[in-house]
């Protein structure tokens, strides 16, 4: 009886500590997500509906079907959804005169139908939805820079954040061409 109350306690505890926030862009473009972000507000949840099914009962994995953590190993587990920055590395310096970055990332799987991977530069939507799996900055001011990638569901007019990769900071360092002497009248 014990363990069905702790049980009992952890999963009210754990929908109950979530926290969802809401920003809505210079575009007006509404985005929900469980990571807080400059001018988001948190949305208050509540009478949270929890159902649960009475029929429900875990499968038992057998002796041989989990690793040294204790993890199951069925292929059947689902993996987490994770996207990786690749390039630019971390503390990695830039040198491109005109400013162009080279961006790529890594998915741990395929994007879906609604689904598309937008840049941040400095904590700011460049304003593309990319299929792909790296894109092109260019006219990058010279300095100290901060990129990460986002992968985004769009249902409608609204914008979900899925997945965040990890924060890189870059530095972009650009030659800036001396202007040629203006030449000077002989005086008279």
């Amino acid at each position: 009886m014990r363990v069905i109350g702790l049980i009992s306690l952890l999963l009210i505890f754990g929908v109950g500590g979530a926290q969802i926030y809401r920003h809505v862009d210079s575009n007006g473009r509404i985005t929900f997500s469980d990571i807080p972000s400059d001018g988001a507000t948190a949305v208050r949840l509540d009478n949270l509906q929890v159902i649960t099914n009475p029929n429900y009962t875990p499968n038992e994995t057998e002796e041989g079907d989990v690793d040294d953590n204790g993890q199951a190993t069925d292929e059947e587990t689902p993996q987490l959804f994770t996207i990786t920055l690749t390039k630019p590395a971390e503390k990695a310096t830039v040198r491109e005169n005109n400013g162009n970055v080279e961006v790529a990332w890594k998915l741990s799987r395929a994007l879906g139908k609604n689904e598309s991977v937008i840049v941040l530069l400095d904590g700011k939507d460049m304003g593309i939805k990319i299929k792909s799996n790296g894109a092109k900055l260019t006219n990058v001011d010279r300095g100290t820079h901060t990129l990460q990638v986002e992968v985004i569901k769009m249902l409608g007019d609204t914008q979900l954040s899925e997945v965040k990769s990890d924060t890189v900071t870059f530095y972009m360092h650009r030659m800036i061409k001396p202007k040629a002497p203006t030449p000077v009248p002989p005086a008279s």
